[in-house]
């Protein structure tokens, strides 16, 4: 096993956002429970690097974003059809993994190449962490999770050139 490395700790700024979106209510939003429907309501996706937190938000109202640890990222992505579609389809790629997720009260920060996931539900949160050379290479049980978040990101990208 290969030591882990910790990721800095993102500024102020970025933490403040990412506490928000934890402490968030579906309700907030004016997202309900539908019998029927997905219990997801979000996905917070982060990877980490020796250089800091990079993460991936996306929630069931339409909210896209992405941001940078040490600062920066591109907020309403999801006024985007392109990104508004990859990031439902994220969203229902997650429902096919909830079973494999724990419950958690707790948001540590992943270590340098991992990558983790919150699932936000209308009945609690969620997460579950792999490798990111797992996820890439498609060897573990989330990569097909992991590779829909990537494909927002490629739309992000697209709407930034």
């Amino acid at each position: 096993m290969k030591d882990t490395q910790t990721v800095p700790a993102p500024i102020a700024a970025i933490k403040e956002l990412r506490d928000k979106i934890f402490a968030l209510s579906p309700i907030e939003l004016g997202l309900h429970a539908d019998e029927g429907k997905s219990a997801i309501w979000g996905i917070l996706m982060e990877m980490g690097y020796a250089p800091g937190l990079a993460s991936l938000v996306v929630l069931a109202d339409g909210t896209t974003s992405f941001f940078l640890g040490h600062g920066g990222g591109i907020t309403s992505a999801g006024k985007h059809e392109k990104v508004r579609a990859a990031a439902e389809i994220f969203l229902n790629t997650a429902e096919g993994h909830l079973g494999q997720m724990q419950e958690t009260d707790s948001y540590p920060y992943p270590e340098a190449d991992q990558v983790k996931f919150y699932l936000l539900t209308f009945y609690g949160k969620f997460t579950a962490e792999a490798a990111e050379t797992e996820l890439i290479e498609k060897t573990h049980t989330l990569s097909d999770l992991f590779h829909a978040g990537q494909q927002v990101l490629t739309e992000i990208r697209l709407i930034q050139e």
